[in-house]
């Protein structure tokens, strides 16, 4: 195989490979800028958000059936999300974790993201997703 050719597949193989990961990447600004931390491909089901980021950019395999949502607290660092359901996370893009949701007027930071998969969990009537 010719090293353009073989350099050809490798860059085809990086953005599918990159196209199809999950992803909630952290980052110091609140435009998602300067990245922090890296969560690519094998994210777990629950990332809790680092208190000196601004933004997580976020992305699923399959945006009809993945969804992120935001709860106001963690555990600890690399620990499970707690406290209150805000609501869905835009899937794809730049999510402010400082002024993305409102709570009784007041902006309220995500603290911490969680992966729903449509397969294994439900939807209620109000159009939420109920994690397992």
């Amino acid at each position: 195989m010719h090293s353009t050719t073989f350099a050809a597949a490798i860059l085809s193989f990086a953005a599918i490979t990159t196209q199809t990961c999950l992803k909630a990447d952290e980052y110091a600004s609140a435009d998602c800028n300067y990245i922090t931390y890296a969560h690519s491909c094998f994210v777990t089901r629950d990332i809790t958000m680092d208190d000196k980021t601004h933004s997580v950019y976020l992305a699923t395999q399959d945006d009809d059936e993945q969804k992120w949502q935001g709860y106001t607290g963690k555990t600890k660092n690399g620990g499970a999300c707690t406290g209150d359901f805000l609501g869905d996370m835009p899937v794809r893009g730049c999510n402010p974790l400082d002024y993305t949701f409102k709570k009784d007027g007041a902006w309220t930071r995500v603290r911490c993201v969680r992966r729903c998969n449509k397969k294994a969990d439900r939807k209620t009537s109000d159009g939420y997703w109920v994690c397992r």
